[in-house]
């Protein structure tokens, strides 16, 4: 009979979530994501619209 995974609460919360902000490093969800399908210059642009938008948005709330 083949086992079945099951689902622990407990094993889900030994391993912290990625962090999704700051964009613009290699550990964040974003930039792991986009390493499964683009190039590293194109990463830097994408790092480079972040940090442009976040310095012309920055003091708004």
């Amino acid at each position: 009979m083949a086992s079945t995974a099951h689902f622990n609460k407990a094993d889900a919360q030994k391993t912290p979530p990625l962090p999704l902000l700051p964009v613009d490093n290699e550990e964040s969800e974003l930039t792991i994501l986009l390493k499964t399908y683009l190039k590293t210059k194109d990463i830097h642009k994408i790092w480079d619209a972040y940090r442009f938008s976040e310095e012309a948005h920055h003091g708004q709330s």
